[in-house]
């Protein structure tokens, strides 16, 4: 899918690995909320991509279960990365979308700060096994961060 600049994307891997998407170009300013210098970004969320991170976690999870692993390593690097901006994994944020097939342009939603692409589009990702798995990623990675 196509999106405009402004986002990170990280994969799980099928082996357990968590590994980085696309490198940025240098910007001598981050966009608000948006990626560091040197920081890896590509279209995740039509609409969405320039104050939001994606995560891809491999596999189909409308009817099987994510695993513990999986689970565990989306509040772990959730907790993380979120931290690094001050975010609370269990708030509520604010963005505006730049058009995609769900929210029109210049629509202001208010979403999870995690949340799943069927928040944002009309898509079934991540699945009805994860997306129900979504708020236990997100108690977990607040109790990393210590909250």
């Amino acid at each position: 899918m196509r999106g405009e600049r402004g986002t990170q994307q990280v994969g799980r891997g099928a082996f357990g690995g968590v590994h980085p998407g696309k490198r940025t170009r240098r910007r001598s300013r981050p966009p608000r909320g948006g990626p560091r210098a040197g920081e890896r970004r590509a279209p995740d969320t039509r609409g969405f991509n320039s104050d939001s991170m994606g995560i891809a976690v491999l596999g189909t999870y409308s009817t099987s279960k994510p695993s513990s692993a999986a689970v565990t390593a989306l509040a772990r690097l959730t907790a993380w990365k979120l931290g690094r901006y001050g975010m609370n994994p269990r708030g509520k944020t604010y963005l505006t979308s730049a058009g995609g097939n769900l929210y029109q342009k210049g629509k202001r939603v208010r979403l999870n700060v995690i949340s799943g692409h069927r928040d944002a589009l009309r898509t079934d990702c991540p699945g009805r096994r994860l997306y129900g798995k979504l708020g236990t990623v997100r108690s977990a990675a607040a109790r990393y961060q210590g909250r």
